[in-house]
């Protein structure tokens, strides 16, 4: 019975079966032969990413036009209002050369790289005429611009408004939302004024400033 028992051990021994034996942890190092490699049969797909930046620049107040009207006698100022046509863009200041910012071409332009697409309005305003040298004014009864379609990289439908601009600030150009994009550009046609009946008018050289604002969106 003993050899027997001692048979019966060494067999549970050998065969990794005794009852709480600890295992071992494999060796690290022996990594066994290579898994082959996974291999896909036919097409295969995948996504990544490109990128670019779009760099926003500024509105911007690019050209506004100068404008002399037509030469007005003192007897019809005196007989009543009289409505003169622009006959150019070519002014002086104090004899000394163009006035302000604006210039003679007659154009107006405005730049918008924002990159927003919200529109514009361009508003103007003419205030009293002064006599150079003097105190004495004339304030405008009307001034307007001859309705002008705009020409540009994304102007279809924009226009020139007749709207009147003596002593109030008028809305002259409005670029709706994804409109006025790029370089616009408009030719003034032609425009005209209207001074009030003076009894008691000076001969001189009058002078008057066109303050213009640009605003960003449609509405001021």
């Amino acid at each position: 019975m003993k050899s027997m028992k001692h048979w019966m051990i060494g067999l549970l021994l050998l065969i990794g079966l005794w009852p709480n034996q600890p295992v071992s942890a494999a060796d690290p190092t022996d990594v066994g032969p290579a898994m082959p490699a996974v291999v896909v049969d036919g097409n295969a797909t995948a996504t990544s990413t490109a990128q670019v930046d779009v760099v926003a620049q500024t509105l911007a107040l690019v050209q506004v036009p100068d404008l002399r009207f037509q030469a007005v006698k003192v007897k019809d100022l005196i007989q009543g209002p009289q409505t003169l046509a622009m006959v150019s863009g070519s002014v002086t200041k104090d004899g000394e050369g163009p006035g302000f910012d604006g210039d003679d071409q007659e154009q107006i332009v405005v730049e918008d790289f924002r990159g927003t697409n919200s529109g514009w309005q361009l508003l103007v305003k003419l205030d009293a005429f002064q006599l150079a040298d003097s105190s004495t004014t004339l304030m405008p009864m009307q001034a307007s611009f001859a309705p002008t379609n705009a020409i540009g990289t994304n102007a279809s439908g924009m226009t020139l408004s007749a709207t009147d601009f003596a002593d109030n600030d008028a809305p002259v150009v409005v670029a709706p939302m994804n409109r006025g994009t790029g370089t616009t550009t408009i030719q003034i046609a032609t425009a005209s004024l209207t001074l009030p009946q003076t009894k008691s008018v000076l001969a001189g050289d009058y002078r008057a400033p066109l303050n213009w604002l640009l605003v960003s969106g449609p509405q001021p």
